[in-house]
């Protein structure tokens, strides 16, 4: 009986000491997950803060963040207060139109984007060979950007030259040509590749626009053809609505004949014909407008005198309320801004009644946190 009686009690304690133990077990599995919940939560706000600055950024699927990149600022207020307002607007008059470089892309570094692709095929290509006269345009040019001194003509001189240079190229050539250049990293920047270097803010401008139906519109100066290749892959708008100075065009077997007198035939290429139609600047941009539009635009982004007239075009007499924004390059850190342009384009913005755009006190990024300048001297 002793015996059994030390059996059972044996049991008992067996029995008690499993049962705290699962209760132990249970309390410390609820504190692992609780503490894993708590961990994941971190992980997830942490990333949600490195994300900012990015292109763009949500709280969550469907609460959108408006302009992350930007601080707080009249430029931003402005812009989300009229896109607030805009409900008796209808879609097919939510139109917005903005100038490439200097306003979506690197203008300042040191010049333009199709005047460096320029120099780039004068000077530097092995398999071109640049006459005289186009030596002559391509030194002026660096002339220029060594003493900051950008004659009137230039402007007109490299347009022309620009459709000379590429002449007899297919389109398809012409497309991967510009490809490889921009393919390659930015002169005067750390981690930044020359076909990357967008305005962040900007890109957020278009993305917070096309989520309230509008339509983009780009009309630059560049040649349209380089253009689209320009934005391929970054901006999320029909090539129709690419709007810049017109390459003149024919087919490559056409030789002197003219259009309306050659009929395409299948499997034949087109090819530049190495003539400027029109450069897209100034009143042009309103003509541009004009034909490829139809109707005025309600929101206008520039950077420079080139794009006054189509501001103008669009805050006179307009069906809808409208607003104008020009960047100001007065960024010295992040950017390599320019002192003259950025005044001359405050003042423009006061007489004009346009809203700046301030590069160095508007937008938390430029480029990207990990992009900054180098020592480079032009």
């Amino acid at each position: 009986m002793e015996i059994v009686k030390l059996v059972k009690k044996d049991d008992f304690e067996v029995k008690k000491k499993s049962k705290i133990k699962g209760i132990l077990q249970y309390k410390i599995n609820i504190i692992l997950i609780i503490l894993l919940f708590f961990f994941m939560s971190l992980y997830f706000k942490e990333k949600k803060n490195k994300n900012k600055g990015q292109k763009f950024n949500y709280i969550s699927r469907d609460k959108y963040i408006p302009l992350p990149s930007w601080n707080n600022c009249a430029s931003k207020e402005k812009l989300i207060k009229f896109i607030n307002n805009i409900s008796n607007v209808p879609k097919e008059a939510r139109i917005a139109v903005f100038d490439l470089d200097g306003t979506l892309f690197q203008e300042t570094d040191p010049v333009y984007n199709d005047w460096k692709i320029y120099k780039h095929r004068i000077l530097d290509d092995p398999n071109y060979i640049a006459t005289s006269k186009q030596k002559e345009i391509a030194n002026k040019l660096i002339k220029a950007i060594k003493y900051h001194e950008m004659p009137e003509d230039l402007n007109i001189e490299i347009s022309y030259s620009s459709a000379e240079v590429f002449k007899n190229m297919t389109l398809e050539e012409y497309d991967k040509y510009l490809k490889d250049y921009l393919n390659h990293p930015a002169d005067g920047y750390n981690n930044l590749m020359r076909g990357d270097a967008f305005f962040i803010p900007m890109l957020e401008v278009i993305d917070y626009l096309q989520k309230n139906d509008f339509s983009i519109y780009i009309i630059s100066a560049t040649d349209r053809f380089q253009v689209r290749t320009i934005i391929d892959g970054h901006i999320n708008i029909p090539k129709a609505n690419i709007i810049g100075s017109d390459f003149d065009v024919s087919s490559i077997n056409q030789g002197n004949i003219t259009g309306y007198n050659y009929n395409y035939n299948p499997n034949e290429k087109m090819i530049l014909k190495g003539e400027l139609i029109m450069l897209n600047i100034k009143l042009n941009k309103v003509n541009g407008i004009i034909r490829n539009i139809g109707r005025k635009p309600i929101l206008i982004f520039g950077n420079s005198e080139g794009d006054i007239s189509m501001a103008n075009y669009a805050l006179s007499n307009n069906e809808y309320n409208s607003l104008a924004f020009m960047l100001i390059c007065d960024d010295f850190d992040r950017e390599r801004g320019n002192k003259l342009s950025a005044d001359k384009m405050k003042d423009l913005c006061q007489k004009n009644n346009f809203i700046p755009i301030s590069m160095k006190n508007d937008w938390k990024t430029i480029y990207g946190e990990n992009v900054t300048k180098n020592n480079v001297t032009y």
